[in-house]
């Protein structure tokens, strides 16, 4: 592959049919191939000091790593995979994406990276890839991990009863028996593990909205006593108790 993408009059065709080959990859494991090759050609490039070559060859190694991310999206992850009967009654996991990465041979920190730049929004991945200088997979893989801005639910519905019961369950559960837990159920530790720090996300983001709640209700009410005090200077026989009242029914 090295030999046939020695001169510039060949990189832009042998360019576009990488990209093709790696977009009808099937497999992780020709996606990983795909990969490989492209580091081997980026190490020509810099021994060449072909800038062009080198790009060409981050490209096509961006393309074969989402390709592959692609592929292990395709495959259940082991929290969403269901336990199945086999014939003597046992319980048996059915393989999910790290087993199809490791069979692939990718590594954990491999199958990871894929993952993340497969959840790279495709144009934004187009344009990156396409730019002039065109990022690294680890590059990528940073702007798949950003997390999208959360959805500011609708108040007063069943959100709120929703909240106060979980909040108020998660409040009443005793610290004690979680080593039980782990010893129980050790492939279901990593899960649980991403729940709880999910879930303490959510709860230090509702503990900002309240506070910024209570502190934007206790200014509106100052307000409103600051100009119930000016009108009650200007309104004779009415006290400043009225004013707040009939200020408070209006609204």
């Amino acid at each position: 592959m090295g030999k046939q993408l020695t001169t510039k009059q060949q990189l832009p065709v042998n360019y576009v049919q990488a990209k093709q080959a790696v977009a009808a990859c099937a497999r992780i494991d020709e996606c990983k191939s795909w990969a490989d090759k492209a580091v081997a050609l980026a190490a020509y490039a810099r021994q060449m000091k072909d800038t062009k070559m080198l790009d060409d060859a981050r490209r096509i190694q961006d393309r074969a790593i989402r390709r592959g991310g692609e592929l292990l999206q395709q495959v259940k992850s082991q929290k969403d995979a269901k336990f199945t009967k086999s014939l003597k009654g046992t319980a048996a996991p059915i393989n999910g994406r790290a087993a199809a990465g490791r069979d692939a041979g990718l590594s954990t920190a491999q199958i990871k990276q894929a993952l993340r730049v497969a959840r790279v929004p495709e144009q934004q991945f187009e344009a990156l890839v396409e730019s002039d200088r065109p990022p690294t997979p680890k590059q990528l893989a940073e702007v798949g991990t950003k997390k999208q801005e959360r959805p500011k639910p609708e108040p007063y519905r069943n959100e709120w009863i929703d909240w106060t019961t979980a909040v108020q369950s998660l409040s009443k559960l005793p610290a004690c028996g979680l080593d039980v837990l782990a010893k129980r159920n050790p492939l279901e530790i990593e899960r649980l593990k991403g729940d709880a720090r999910e879930a303490l996300s959510n709860l230090k983001q509702w503990c900002r909205q309240m506070n910024l709640a209570t502190t934007a209700r206790r200014c509106k009410l100052i307000a409103l006593c600051c100009m119930c005090a000016i009108v009650a200077a200007s309104v004779p026989g009415k006290s400043l108790a009225a004013l707040s009242h009939e200020r408070t029914a209006h609204e």
